[in-house]
């Protein structure tokens, strides 16, 4: 087995935001605390949902033996608001514990928009079924934000 593409089994390809309905069915309802889980990650610990935990826990021994657990200052993970992006989302996937934000004070200048984190760790998040947020254009880029894609 493989140390890379650790992804969760009977989760389908989710996409950038799925129908709520479906978030719900696969891992419980939004802003439950009933669904979540506290798990090591990169020398700190992130609240994510139960069905991610060990993906999560897999990704934060990667990064931690790639070097960035110095690099990673904070992590967040499940909440239950929805956040200022802007953009006019129904829902976030931090609602549903399966994503996470790296340094949340958004790097140096404090601006998630132009945030830029390490290819080599956005790497390790795709190669885990992670999409990073810097891929979102305009006022919804996010530079330290990560979330499951599925497909595992």
């Amino acid at each position: 087995s493989s140390s890379t593409g650790a992804g969760v089994s009977g989760i389908p390809k989710l996409g950038d935001l799925p129908p709520e309905s479906e978030m719900v069915q696969l891992f419980g309802p939004a802003g439950s605390m009933s669904h979540e889980t506290l798990v090591p990650f990169a020398g700190h610990t992130v609240m994510v949902n139960k069905r991610v935990a060990a993906n999560v826990k897999t990704i934060g021994q990667q990064l931690k033996a790639a070097g960035f657990d110095s690099y990673i200052r904070d992590v967040g993970g499940f909440r239950t608001a929805i956040g200022a992006s802007g953009s006019p989302i129904p829902y976030s996937m931090h609602n549903f514990g399966v994503a996470i934000d790296i340094n949340e004070d958004g790097g140096p200048d404090g601006n998630w928009n132009t945030m830029t984190l390490p290819a080599q760790m956005v790497s390790i998040f795709a190669q885990n079924g992670w999409m990073n947020g810097q891929v979102w254009g305009g006022a919804s880029r996010d530079g330290g934000h990560f979330q499951y894609t599925g497909g595992g």
